[in-house]
């Protein structure tokens, strides 16, 4: 999925008199140079951002410390007016590739519009929206990358409406008994004993039927028995995730505590299990000698029950881990 934007020179004071006046040559040749200057200050942070040539089809690919795919296209500068535009392509939003976008605009002094050329326009200074105000009636300002994504990602129409609204989730979130995680773990595991109590329902009505209707009724529990279990496992993962995101760490912490732990432990233990052998009272692999406790751990971790009580103490560490100590702004609008 990619995101389109145009970025177009800001409107210089007394270039619109110069389009409608002829006569003043000396404001025409100032704004001209003015122009140049800053198409070479583009190209300048292109090359610093390892793009110093476009490719054959004029794009630019400059590149990003974490690898987000940006394109840029200076076809649009050849004419040097202020109507020129740039077209800006993102591949998804990150930190990396707004910094860029963000110098971009305003070392260049550009204001960054949606593709369609309809919709709010961003630049990157107060006094910028200030200026273009008549032109853009709908400018919003940031003064940050982090600002700049956030705009960019929600969508809103003004900043200041969208940091209000950001406060007022963050205080609802607050103030509720258990985080969205917990939540979904509660509805999957009540979905999980519905589903098992009509399974063992059906299981007994199959077991109690005729042999012509005994086949259905034992389809229909297998079916239902195999549908909890699937509700559980998307539910607990779904969770995970949540509790994760929900005290300020990566989803992937909680799906490696609660998931990937467990199963590397019971692999482990069971290949472990697969070249031990004893010798008298001792225990070898290979000509290594293993203690009676590590052979008895082993035991317990390769055994079916340890699938069930690993995830659940990874489920324990993972609800006691501290939440996060953030900044509400820097947690709203990351730099």
């Amino acid at each position: 999925m990619s995101f389109d934007f145009q970025l177009q020179f800001r409107h210089l004071p007394g270039q619109a008199e110069v389009a409608a006046t002829s006569a003043e040559s000396g404001n025409a040749t100032s704004s001209k140079s003015s122009l140049v200057s800053r198409c070479e200050t583009l190209r300048e942070i292109l090359k610093s951002a390892d793009a110093p040539e476009p490719d054959s089809h004029g794009c630019y690919h400059p590149h990003m410390a974490d690898c987000s795919k940006v394109e840029v296209y200076l076809d649009g500068l050849k004419d040097q007016s202020d109507s020129s535009s740039i077209k800006f392509r993102l591949y998804g939003i990150s930190k990396d590739n707004m910094r860029f976008l963000f110098e971009l605009a305003k070392k260049g002094d550009l204001v960054i519009l949606p593709a369609w050329n309809e919709g709010t326009a961003i630049v990157t200074s107060e006094n910028n929206a200030q200026q273009n105000s008549s032109q853009w009636p709908n400018t919003v300002s940031v003064t940050t990358p982090g600002e700049l994504m956030s705009v960019l990602k929600e969508g809103r129409e003004t900043l200041p409406t969208f940091r209000k609204e950001a406060v007022a989730e963050m205080e609802a979130k607050s103030k509720r008994p258990l985080s969205s995680g917990y939540m979904t773990l509660l509805k999957s595991v009540f979905f999980y004993i519905v589903l098992r109590v009509c399974f063992f329902a059906l299981a007994f009505i199959a077991t109690k039927a005729g042999s012509t209707s005994w086949i259905p009724w034992n389809f229909l529990a297998t079916s239902v028995g195999i549908l909890s279990l699937a509700v559980l496992i998307i539910g607990s993962l779904i969770s995970v995730i949540h509790i994760a995101e929900d005290k300020g760490y990566t989803g992937e912490l909680g799906f490696f505590l609660v998931f990937m732990v467990p199963i590397s432990l019971f692999l482990i233990a069971f290949m472990t299990g697969y070249f031990l052998h004893k010798q008298g009272q001792n225990y070898f692999i290979g000509s290594m000698y293993i203690p009676g406790f590590v052979v008895l751990l082993q035991d317990l971790i390769s055994s079916l029950l340890a699938l069930f009580i690993l995830p659940f103490l990874g489920f324990c560490i993972l609800a006691a881990l501290p939440c996060k100590i953030r900044i509400k702004y820097e947690d709203m609008f990351p730099v």
